[in-house]
């Protein structure tokens, strides 16, 4: 038994030991990208990048998607090696992101001057969102086009909707940023306390533990099924067979849209938005049939919603074709992306012409 104990005491001892180090290890690496890895973890990539890229055959155009903001600066680079238009495709923002504001001063500055410099180089940028479009014409950012990500009805063509045997919702992703899932949570134990149809909730994604907590602190533990991370496909097929969808936009993600709503619009379901308004993916959602729009704090609102689920007949998702607006599509998205770049090459083409008469 004393050997037994002494043991125990040396596993927890290396445990400790080994949990300190792993600490301390990432705090030396948090430390050292926010001192040194300017303007992202892939500026390594900078300088192989753009020597290979330089070997190239000249293009008519460059176009750099970021984030990683490091793809603008090569991008750039590429551009002024070739005199070559440039066309920044922003996935998401750069120093407009919500965790600058905690960079070093100098860093954050470095940052700025750094994509003011590209936004200035650049003949056309493409946003995702209208709030990125609006923050970078705000800056001087010139020919800024809202081009949003599309859906893709492909996706579910070998998808087999899950079968869940009593009315589901579907929430699938991290809980993080800003979100939770309390508030869904929260109506389910009024909706059951009330005597109201109530609906059980399917999570999906990495963050399970944080998604039990607040089951446990709602009250509603036994009408939450924690699956985990799951592939794709399978993900896919939850989200096709559920009661309804759940997305949450936090207070403050209001100017940007969550990936996941692109598969939620195109998997023909019912689908409950939960988001400041307005906001971004409200406006995205206008025009959408079966989506419920709420603002965060609506309980009546979101218990009447998720009651009304709940009770419904299960119907059949809408025809996949007939889900996606004709804006969401990935020809219209192709479509306003091949103008902006035409449209950047022809410009560098008149300029060019000009020049030569002159």
């Amino acid at each position: 038994t004393t050997t037994a104990a002494k043991t125990a005491k040396t596993r927890g001892l290396v445990a400790d030991v080994g949990a300190a180090a792993r600490a301390a290890l990432r705090a030396v690496s948090n430390e050292s990208y926010r001192h040194l890895a300017v303007p992202d973890a892939y500026v390594g990539w900078f300088a192989p990048a753009t020597l290979i890229g330089s070997l190239l055959q000249r293009p008519d155009v460059v176009l750099a998607t970021l984030p990683p903001p490091t793809a603008a600066l090569v991008g750039a680079a590429l551009a002024d090696r070739f005199s070559a238009p440039l066309v920044l495709d922003y996935r998401d923002p750069w120093t407009a992101r919500l965790d600058h504001a905690a960079l070093p001063r100098w860093r954050a500055e470095a940052e700025r001057s750094m994509e003011a410099a590209v936004l200035r180089r650049a003949a056309g940028v493409a946003a995702t969102t209208h709030g990125i479009a609006e923050d970078l014409q705000r800056r001087g950012a010139h020919n800024v086009v809202w081009i949003p990500n599309a859906c893709e009805p492909e996706r579910f063509s070998d998808v087999t909707p899950r079968i869940f045997a009593t009315p589901t919702l579907v929430y699938t992703g991290g809980i993080y940023g800003g979100r939770s899932l309390l508030p869904t949570l929260r109506s389910m134990a009024r909706l059951r306390a009330s005597g109201r149809p109530t609906p059980r909730l399917c999570y999906l994604g990495t963050t399970g533990a944080e998604v039990a907590a607040e089951a446990a602190l709602a009250g509603v533990s036994d009408l939450v099924d924690i699956d985990g991370a799951k592939p794709s496909h399978e993900a896919l097929a939850a989200t096709a067979g559920a009661i309804a969808n759940v997305c949450i936009v936090a207070d403050v993600h209001a100017r940007q849209i969550p990936a996941k709503l692109f598969e939620q619009i195109t998997a023909g379901r019912p689908l409950v938005l939960l988001t400041p308004l307005p906001s971004d993916a409200a406006d995205l959602l206008q025009g959408v049939s079966d989506a419920v729009i709420l603002r965060h704090g609506d309980e009546a609102g979101l218990d009447n919603a998720l009651a009304r689920l709940a009770s419904a007949t299960r119907r059949q998702p809408r025809a996949v074709a007939g889900a996606v607006p004709a804006h969401l599509t990935v020809t219209a998205t192709m479509d306003a992306l091949e103008t902006l770049l035409r449209g950047a090459i022809g410009a560098k083409r008149i300029h060019a012409t000009t020049q030569r008469q002159s």
